[in-house]
This record gives structure tokens, sequence and C-alpha cells, in this order.
């Protein structure tokens, strides 16, 4: 049988609906506004957002922080336990006497003996942690600019054992400095949940309960409770399913708990509920690549202390981003090394170290050549070769000038080419090798006897290529590389080559992030690219080398989205270092950064397909900066995959994010992903006897 309460809440959905908004422009449906005489909002949840996923988990965040600043060494979890038995205390209390509500300071007076002489540094640094999680809600302090500047009186309305004047600081530092007032359930004994506090605001403003309007987001509270006691109620809604329990993590009870509540709570509080029809980087930086970032710094700072180097390198293009991050933090860790960003790439640096035209020079070489398909005269002028004086050669080895590179037989005759041409490619290098060390040497890579590299990986080229320059400038140097991902490959570096760490994976281990992590190289170059083009070479200008590089050209709009996502990331690098006022903040180690990663990777939104799989992925290897690149994951039109499904599977078979491609194609990221699933399978299944 269906209970009375259930059947009141189901048929006051209509009511909710009639009288939801998401921002400032649906307040035009409500023309009766503009002759409110007071207009109330609620303050959490509405006029401020907070860092946490659940309102409670600010109480854990406090615990967490009261013991460490005073090095209490109880653990987050007897101070959280304390705090809520004397709330519950307090409330018994406040009950006892006829009142609904109750203050902070009847709270810790009622603190549990033996920990009672905690109960001051606690109460204190609940205020202030209240302060460093919560931020203004952009939607709703548009509204309130746009009521203050109709001069329609406002104030703030709000159920928290919080003080007004706390509460009054706390709007007016978050961007609500206009003219309002602040009236609190805890000055009044009375809540706006059992509706009392409504009549009693504006019996003291001497207002009509009508002429008042109220705008909050919780559907009984804020409106039916609202509605009840006569006021006109708005439902500030931005979305109609709320993230669940489940969604939002449990309740915060140990230190890995609270960090995943800042993990979901943070980019809920970034969001723009408001734009449905924009891109989605900001949504992919603050919940992807946000963490994505913050864990990896983390780590690479933890184990730099072990390391201890006076220098450490990012690698240009990929670290940019990182680098950001570590300065940040070194606010939070004065003794980490300094650093420094080193514009080097494959092409510059892998050229001037070579000393034979080997299997693996061939690899840098060829490159991506087997995805692009480029006419062999690219293969040779991005390594720095006169096609004039190749051009005998190349008629010899069965590729003239015009020749496509898209067959196996024609890419071995092009290996055996370079392997002829070796004299010619040996003098390049030499006389790249020079300009190259002058650039390290300005840059002040020699000074130090122990430095370290940090770059995305993912087999230790770049430190493979610099090694020996740095060792015949450097006696007795000590070189480490951090990587987000090594391959087995690293282990050449073992020895004259220092040494290599990988966070995500380290030599291919663990092997489910190596599968999401190769399906997905696509999706992790965009997350760390920057925003300027890759270094060719060097040139010296005025007796100084200079990186030169590539024009952006096809990957303009590629470098705008990996900026856009990392603007959005950095701002929830700033909220979770906030979150924990001036402490070291919890470390998010790979199993918690990971999760949103291989979920982009694995099985992203349809919006998130389209938008990253549109985007041209330029090879970066081109010595004149030619542009080539195939999208990311773009299928072809219906029609098209129809008429041609030859060309449909070539396509897949060349996209750089398969998976992408596949949803697109179907239109259903889930069944791509199981469709991807089942041929991994297919793949490797053993053969039958």
């Amino acid at each position: 049988m269906v209970s009375p309460q259930k059947l009141k809440r189901v048929a006051a959905i209509p009511q909710l609906l009639r009288n939801r908004i998401r921002g400032p422009e649906d307040l035009k449906r409500f023309p009766g506004l503009k002759s409110a005489k007071l207009v109330t909002l609620d303050v959490f949840d509405t006029a401020l957002l907070g860092s946490v996923a659940q309102p409670t988990d600010a109480l854990a965040l406090t615990a967490w922080r009261t013991n460490q600043r005073h090095n209490l060494n109880l653990g987050m979890q007897p101070l959280l336990e304390a705090r809520r038995t004397a709330e519950s205390t307090a409330r018994q209390k406040a009950r006892a006497t006829g009142r609904e509500e109750v203050t902070l300071d009847e709270i810790y007076a009622t603190f549990p003996g033996p920990l009672s002489t905690v109960a001051p540094l606690m109460h204190a640094e609940e205020l202030a942690t209240e302060r460093d999680i919560c931020s203004a809600n952009p939607a709703v302090l548009a509204i309130y600019k746009q009521l203050v500047a109709s001069n329609t009186p406002v104030a703030f309305l709000s159920d928290t054992y919080f003080p007004q004047p706390f509460l009054e600081s706390l709007l007016s530092d978050s961007g609500y400095d206009g003219p309002h007032q602040v009236f609190v359930s805890s000055h009044f004994g009375t809540s706006k949940a059992h509706g009392a506090l409504f009549a009693k605001v504006a019996a003291q403003l001497t207002l009509q309960p009508r002429d008042i309007w109220h705008i909050g987001d919780n559907a009984q509270s804020d409106v039916l409770q609202a509605r009840r006691a006569g006021l006109q109620a708005l439902w500030y809604r931005p979305k109609l399913r709320r993230p669940t329990h489940q969604d939002r993590t449990e309740y915060a009870r140990d230190e890995r708990s609270l960090a995943r509540s800042l993990m979901a709570g943070i980019p809920e509080s970034l969001q723009d509920q408001t734009s449905i029809t924009a891109q989605p980087w900001k949504k992919i930086g603050v919940s992807v690549a946000g963490p994505l970032y913050l864990g990896f710094t983390q780590w690479l700072m933890a184990d730099l202390s072990d390391f201890a180097p006076k220098h450490i390198y990012f690698f240009s293009r990929d670290g940019q981003i990182v680098q950001r991050v570590y300065e940040r933090l070194r606010a939070c860790f004065p003794l980490a090394p300094a650093s420094s960003y080193l514009m080097v790439s494959r092409r510059a640096v892998v050229i001037p170290a070579l000393e034979r035209v080997d299997e693996v020079a061939l690899e840098h070489f060829l490159g991506r050549g087997h995805q692009l398909w480029l006419p062999v005269e690219e293969y040779l002028t991005r390594i720095g070769l006169e096609l004039s004086a190749c051009e005998t050669a190349m008629i010899e080895h069965g590729i003239p000038p015009g020749t496509l590179m898209d067959t196996e037989e024609k890419r071995d005759r092009l290996r055996s080419l370079f392997q002829f041409l070796e004299p010619q490619v040996l003098q390049v290098a030499k006389q790249e090798r020079l300009l190259l060390s002058r650039y390290l040497e300005q840059q002040g890579c020699f000074d130090h006897d122990a430095s370290a590299f940090c770059d995305i990986g993912y087999k230790g080229s770049l430190q493979r290529a610099l090694t020996p320059i740095f060792r015949a400038n450097t006696e007795d140097l000590r070189l480490r590389g951090y990587y987000l991902a090594t391959s087995h490959h690293i282990r050449q570096l073992a020895g004259s080559g220092g040494d290599a760490l990988g966070w995500l994976i380290d030599t291919d281990v663990p092997e489910y992030n190596r599968r999401i992590l190769q399906t997905g190289v696509a999706v992790i170059e965009l997350l760390f690219t920057a925003d300027h083009g890759s270094v060719l070479r060097y040139n010296e200008t005025q007796g100084k080398v200079i990186p030169f590089q590539a024009p952006l050209g096809l990957s303009s709009n590629y470098a705008a989205a990996a900026t856009a996502m990392q603007q959005a990331a950095l701002l929830f690098v700033e909220r979770y270092l906030k979150a924990f006022g001036d402490l070291p903040p919890l470390i998010l180690d790979r199993e918690l950064a990971f999760p949103a990663l291989a979920r982009l990777i694995d099985c992203p939104s349809l919006a998130e397909a389209k938008a990253i799989g549109d985007l041209v992925q330029v090879d970066g290897f081109s010595a004149n900066g030619a542009n080539h690149g195939h999208p990311i994951a773009q299928p072809p039109a219906f029609w098209e995959f129809i008429l041609k499904p030859s060309t449909t599977m070539k396509r897949f078979l060349q996209a750089p994010w398969r998976l992408g491609f596949l949803a697109r194609l179907i239109g259903s990221p889930k069944v791509a992903f199981a469709a991807m699933a089942l041929r991994r399978r297919l793949e490797f299944r053993p053969k039958s006897a």
C-alpha cells in the first residue's frame, strides 16, 4: 500500500516541474518576480557549492585536518564519531526545550568527555574547513546580481547550525557582496524543513508571505514548505536527476573515501549546469584530467624526495601541464627540486643522437607512417636529407619520388634505403648534435650531478637519446626518468641510461592498465599536449641557440581543446589543494585516479567520442612542420558505411582511437565496448590442437 506521504510527493511533481529553474534566464518565465518585495535564496547547495560529494563529508575533512594540524595521533575516525555524537546529543537537548535547531557552540559544548579538550581545536577547524570548501554557484550568483541590479531586496535563508555572522562573511567572501540580509535557523530555533522559519522571517520584516519569493534546491524544504507558508517558491535544479549516494561515493569514513569524496564533489561544483550543447572539455578536465595530473605529480614528488636530484626537467610538449601542477605543489613541498621546461622532441633529439642507422633508428624514421601512408620523400625530408642528393638512390630502391608508403613491401624498401643512406643521415645528426648540446648547456642541464626527467613515456626514447650528451658533459651523473607509463623497452636504459619509473604502468604492469592505455594513446596524448607546436630542430640566432617549432596548422583545434581541458583541470587542482588549507593534501594514487581515465577511453559518452574523435592528431616528427594526420575517431557517413564497407574497415584500422570510432559508428559506447571486448577475446583465443 502506498503511504500518504509518498502520494503527496508524487502529487507535488507537476508543481515542482512548473517552478523549476536552472539559471538566471529561466526567471523570465515568472513575471510576478518583478513585483516581489523580497527574494530569499537558500545558501548551501544553492548559493554556495561545496567541494565534497556529501555535505556531511565536510565533517570528515574537518576531523582529518584537526588531527593533522595538531599532531593528535588520534586518526580521523574517532574525531568524526565524537563530532557526530556531540551533534546528536545537542539536538536531543534542543528538542527537549521545544527547539528544532541547535547552534555550533551547543554542539561543541556537548563533546564527549575524553575528547572535550580537543573540542575548541576542532570547532575552529570546522569553520576554517567550511571556508576552504565553499565557493559561489555561478548560476545563482548571476541571479543574485541580477536581483541587486534591479533593486529587488534580497535575503539568504539557511537551515544551519553555523552562526549568522559566519554565514554573512562566507557569502561576502564568495562574491555575494551587495545589499542583503542573512537569516539562519540556529538563531530562530526553527527551520525551513519544518516550515516555521519562513513565517518568522516574514514577521520580523513585517512582510506578507505572498510578497516573498524563495529560491532553493531542496524540493521539500525550499519549495513545498515555502508554499505551505504562503510564499512563492522556485525550485533550483539544474539537473533533474541528482547523483545518488552510489554515484557520489559513500560517506567519507577514512582517508581514501575522503579523497574520493573530493574527486566526486569538486567536478560537480565546477560544472556549468546550464550549458547543454557546449563541448565536453571542461567536464573531461575536472573529472578526468585534473585527478590524473595531480596524482601523477604527487607520485613524482614523493619519489623525488628519495632520489634527491638537484633539478628536474619536464620534456615538451607533454610535460608542460605536469610542470604547472608541479610548481603549484612546490608551495606545499618547498624542498622539492627546482624545475625547467625543456624544449625537446623526438625529432629534435633522436636524430642528433644517432650513431648508426639500426632497427631503433628505423623505428623512429618510420614513426607513425604506417598509419599516415606518406609519400617516400616526406620520410627523407623529415630527418633533414636533401631530396636532390637522394633521388637516384630512391629510384634504385624501387620507390621513386611520389611513391606512397602504403604496403609493408614498400616500407621494407624504405628501410633498405635508409640503411644505404646512412653516411648522409649521420652527417645530418652530427650537425644537429652540436646545436642540441649548446641548447642544453644554455638551459643549465650540465650544471648538476643528479637530474630527473619527466614525460608521459612510453619507451624512454628521449631519455635514451639525451643521456650520452648529459654524461659527456657531467661526470658521475645520476639520472632518473619519471613517466606516466613505461613499457618493457625502458629496461634498455639500465646502466648508462640511468633508470626510469612509471606511475600508471611500470614496464607494462599492471596488464589491465596497459591494455587501456594502449588502446587510448590518442586520448592520453590529447590530455597532455601543450599549447605550442612540436620542436623540429634548433637554430642559432645572435650567438644563442633557439628551438624552432612547427606551426600548429591543422592541430590548432587540437591544441585549443587540450588547453580548455587543462585550464579546467587546474581548477580541480586548486579546489583540491584548497580543501586541505595549508596542510599537505591527501595523495591521489593510481587506483583512485585511473578509473575515470579508463572510463573515458573504454566507455566515453557519445558527446566525448564525437568531440575528441573529430580532432586531427598531427604527426610531430616532420622536419618542415608539414601537417599530416587522421581524425582521432571519425567514422564515415551512413551511406558510405553501407555502400563501401571495405573503406569503413580501412578507416577503422587507421583510427588512432578505435573504440571512439566504433562508438560513433554504432551510436552506443556500451555496445562498442562489448564489441571490442569480444574482438580481443577472439584475437587471443588459443588455437585448438
